[in-house]
């Protein structure tokens, strides 16, 4: 009898789940042993299918035992190597540190009787001997703090049964009364102890939360054995570490055999611009020093943060490589463990030695910057980065002697757990690029004005003509900023003309809420121009509360000003520019501020560590100035992560409609301040099986299948039985393989996909000399790359014809290879780079258009004239591609073609701008409608209140409109 098929799989599934449910009271665990049995049906199916169901009866319950032996295992572990304030965890940390905090809410004397019996271990006799009182007083004593604590807890709670379980699990989950719940209770000081009291003397007694609790008699006897004979006998005092779960970020420091490290340095950096997606020129990487100290003997820390506070942690030992933990918080725990480092060698091609390169550990939106390094190449072009963080992404990027930084394109590489790796940038060909800056309104030259990248230090200055020279990528973008001028970018080319106008300062003063002056409040403004953010612009206040922030340019921007001061909301204000002469604001007034507090919880309602939760919104008067508010995030987006309590928080928020999210759970639209403390539900982790197979039946071995859900986009190999699995909290809408996109049933978890027949054309490529090639090429409609040894796998369709097509710089085109051929030898040859191109841009009359970015191996702008040259090109088939810069002033006019094909022998062309035309329309309820051209994206405009919008749209029946709510036009001549 056939083996069972994944339809019959699938008709069990509900038994094999039910089932697990009944054997584990754990959701999540029951669910994973579900899936794991299911996939062992797909990987070991059983020979006869009728005893299909008895066997995934056998196989769920072993599975069962197993994962609860595996669980008892664990728990045992954790409570032999547990420290004693480690038994303090129970599943509600919140009701958790309420019973604490009533501990200590107890008066003086009350407090340290409780704190000498539960606590340190003293007996009754033994609290009256040390404190100078009777024993009944003591006992009396006692017995009123016990009464105390249970009315409080009883009238907070309402049932003692919601207090006394919490308590209960300290001790193992044994049956317990009032006083040994009390016991508890004070167990639980050692999380909750002020920094201020932690080593005071209390009744002649120093307080040590790391002893275990026995009588001072039997610590005597043990001390006195083991002094040496004829020594005095004496008691050791060691001092008190007790930990704020509200206000410590705390952890331990172990190597990689988990021995502790002791000496380590543990610092906290604040970053004042990171809370919030933007930062001034040059603020990206400011760091405030916080506190810090080193690890002691048990490899432990503690730093003493404000209650909310974000830090980066970043942790230093002799050996091993340094850490940084970005987005840590007040009260988080953390278990650091130090790496020997990986070795980076770095070998840069194309730049002189002394060329520096950076190195950033980032994520990609360089919002959580753990670390940055940079070092000059030495005259080989190479330079070494040791001792980094294994199994992290970097980025890299180069700054050449004399040019512009960043002139090369961000290379990501990953880093080995363990090692060394290297890597090669190459730098592209650089120009000298040459201009002048005038005044806008006058022509008169603007001397001393800086030019340089977008977000980094200034490169050279304007001379006294307004005229400079400037090294760097051909057509690479640079700002330019003057004195009493708004800013403008520009591109690199021969003799570009940048027109700045004239700028303005914006001047105001930061009052509280009662209208006291702010000093060392946040200032920046936020300029939006053509569709996006064209720069930030940042100052601090005075004593006086007062700020100024220059170089403001009026058209085309929008602006926004960000103030944000510590006990103050976060404020937004949007401004309006028009008009002449500075911008006075007179007293920008600050909200009180607000915080918004809450945890994540998985799916069986347990704490979610180190879960992304984002909050985007702003103060609801933002708009109060009039002006229109810009489209983009910058300013109103915010991220924590949460602790390893669940916990996150949010301060400093100004009233306003917000949205709150967790990474992979669910949102929640909310309103500052009437938002209390939240709970955020993560969404429920589910399989999703592929089971993939080759035309001829068997199963697909190591096939990469693409899953794609609402937001992710993620790569699963197929295992030797053809099964790729990825378990995620959100719907698997389709998966791509082989290039082709499978949606996945909605009513199924499982998915059988039969690949097409496909057929293997390899080969080798070498040049005319007999050497091997490594270049990309197109084959079959895709690109492809050959090795370094010059060889190449192109898996096609059988009875498919393919053509090899390779770069511009090279010839030697295939025509017409048969699928399932092999040993191909495509020999190509180097085009001599000697040609010359002048390309000129005018409108539909003839007129001369300057500012064109026009692309041929690389990105020129057109002069004043209209024309644009290369030299040095190779001699082969070229396409030009135009563009017109959004702040263009023919933008509103003219579109540029999309591309130009020039043949081999081509050194000369005049194109001409296409003459749109002005549509008009109204999108009621959108934000934003979009210009489409073959499904592709050409421009958008944003609406008016009303709806009404224009657009300009270039000739043509084949494009469209679509507007952000979904609806869309397509408009005929």
């Amino acid at each position: 009898m056939p083996p069972p098929s994944t339809h019959d799989l699938l008709a069990h599934a509900g038994f094999v789940r039910s089932l697990a449910n009944r054997l584990i009271r754990d959701r999540q665990r029951a669910e994973d042993v579900a899936q794991d049995a299911l996939v062992a049906a797909l990987e070991r199916p059983p020979e006869r299918r009728d005893r299909l169901r008895a066997w995934l009866r056998a196989v769920t319950r072993n599975l069962a035992f197993k994962a609860g032996r595996s669980e008892q295992r664990r728990r045992n572990r954790e409570h032999e190597v547990a420290r004693p304030e480690s038994h303090s965890l129970d599943p509600d940390p919140i009701l958790r540190e309420r019973i604490a905090q009533a501990v200590l809410e107890l008066d003086a004397p009350s407090r340290t009787v409780v704190l000498l019996r539960y606590f340190d271990g003293h007996s009754a006799p033994e609290i009256a001997a040390r404190l100078g009182e009777t024993h009944g007083a003591v006992r009396s004593r006692l017995r009123r703090a016990l009464d105390v604590l249970r009315g409080r807890l009883d009238r907070e709670y309402g049932d003692r049964r919601a207090w006394i379980a919490p308590a209960a699990t300290l001790f193992g989950g044994v049956r317990i009364g009032l006083a040994v719940a009390a016991v508890a209770c004070v167990g639980l000081v050692a999380w909750m102890w002020p920094r201020d009291e932690s080593d005071v003397v209390r009744g002649g007694l120093r307080f040590n939360s790391e002893r275990t609790a026995m009588s001072s008699k039997k610590r005597d006897d043990l001390d006195a054995r083991a002094a040496p004979e004829g020594a005095a006998k004496r008691k050791t005092e060691t001092a008190l570490r007790v930990i704020d779960r509200d206000l410590d970020l705390h952890g331990v420091v172990i190597d990689p055999a988990g021995r502790p490290v002791v000496g380590a340095q543990v610092r906290a950096l604040f970053h004042p611009w990171r809370r919030v997606n933007a930062h001034p020129d040059g603020e990206q990487f400011a760091e405030v020093p916080g506190p810090h100290e080193r690890t002691g003997e048990d490899g432990r820390f503690a730093l003493r943060l404000r209650r909310g506070d974000v830090v980066t942690l970043r942790i230093r030992a002799a050996g091993f490589a340094p850490r940084s933990l970005p987005q840590r918080q007040a009260g988080e725990r953390v278990r650091v463990r130090l790496e020997t480092g990986v070795r980076l060698r770095v070998r840069v091609e194309g730049a002189p030695s002394g060329t520096t390169v950076a190195l950033i550990a980032a994520d990609r939106a360089m919002r959580q910057i753990r670390y940055r390094r940079e070092r000059p190449t030495t005259d080989d072009g190479a330079c070494v980065f040791e001792q980094l963080a294994g199994g992290e992404e970097v980025r890299l990027h180069v700054a050449v002697p004399g040019t512009m930084p960043h002139i090369v394109p961000v290379r990501y590489v990953s880093l080995p757990e363990t090692g060394e790796t290297e890597c090669r940038l190459e730098v592209p060909p650089l120009t000298v690029g040459t201009g002048r800056v005038i005044d806008a309104a006058t022509n008169q030259p603007i001397a001393g004005a800086t030019l340089g990248p977008v977000h980094a230090g200034k490169a050279v200055r304007t001379d006294v003509a307004g005229r400079f020279k400037l090294r760097g990528k051909p057509g690479g973008s640079f700002v330019v900023r003057a004195p009493r001028y708004g800013s403008a970018r520009a591109r690199l080319g021969d003799d570009v003309e940048v027109k700045l106008h004239r700028g303005f300062t914006l001047r105001g003063r930061v009052v509280s809420a009662a209208g006291a002056p702010v000093p060392g409040a946040q200032a920046m403004v936020m300029v939006f121009g053509s569709g996006f953010v064209w720069d930030f612009l940042g100052a601090r206040t005075g004593a006086d509360g007062r700020f100024e922030i220059g170089n403001l340019g009026r058209r085309p921007f929008a602006l926004t000003l960000l103030v944000m001061a510590r006990g103050h909301g976060r404020t937004l204000i949007d401004l309006n520019p028009a008009g002449t002469g500075d911008l006075e604001l007179g007293d920008v007034r600050l909200h009180s501020g607000h915080a918004l507090t809450g945890r994540v919880l998985d799916e069986s309602g347990r704490p979610a560590a180190r879960v992304r939760v984002d909050l985007r919104g702003s103060n609801d008067d933002r708009g109060r100035r009039g002006a229109k508010r810009p489209r983009h995030s910058f300013g109103n987006h915010e991220s924590r992560h949460t602790d390893d309590l669940g916990r996150f928080r949010f301060d400093d928020l100004a009233p306003g409609s917000y949205e709150l999210r967790s990474e992979g759970g669910e949102s929640r639209e909310i309103t500052v301040p009437r938002a209390g403390s939240i709970d955020l539900r993560m969404l429920e982790a589910t399989a999703f099986v592929v089971s993939v197979r080759e035309s001829g039946g068997g199963p697909a071995h190591a096939e990469p299948v693409l899953f794609e859900t609402a937001d992710t986009r993620e790569v699963r190999r197929t295992g030797d039985d053809g099964v790729a699995t990825m378990r995620s909290r959100r719907r698997v809408r389709a998966v791509r393989i082989d290039g082709v996109r499978h949606a996945f049933p909605q009513d199924s978890r499982v998915l059988e996909i039969t690949l097409r027949p496909r057929a293997l054309v390899a080969g080798r490529v070498i040049d005319t000399r007999g050497k091997p090639v490594a270049f990309s090429f197109t084959a079959a409609g895709r690109q492809q790359r050959t090795a370094k040894d010059g060889r190449f796998r192109v898996v096609v369709a059988p009875g498919d014809v393919v053509t090899f097509v390779p770069p511009v710089a090279w010839e030697g085109t295939r025509r017409g290879i048969v699928a399932g051929t092999t040993g191909i030898v495509w020999r190509v040859r180097k085009l001599p780079r000697d040609r010359n191109l002048r390309v000129r841009v005018t409108t539909p009359f003839g007129e001369p258009v300057p500012g064109v970015v026009v692309t041929a191996m690389n990105s020129k702008p057109t002069g004043t004239d209209g024309d644009v040259s290369w030299t040095g090109l190779p001699r082969g088939p070229l396409a030009l591609k135009f563009r017109l810069p959004h702040d263009h002033p023919r933008a509103a006019s003219f579109f540029p073609p999309r591309s130009v094909a020039l043949a081999a022998d081509t050194e000369d062309i005049a194109v001409r701008l296409l003459l749109g035309r002005l549509v008009s329309g109204r999108a009621p309820g959108a934000t934003l409608v979009e210009l489409r051209e073959h499904g592709q994206w050409r421009r958008s405009v944003e609406p008016a209140a009303d709806g009404r919008f224009r657009i300009l749209v270039p000739p043509g029946d084949d494009w469209t409109l679509h507007a952000s709510d979904g609806a869309a036009i397509t408009i005929k001549e």
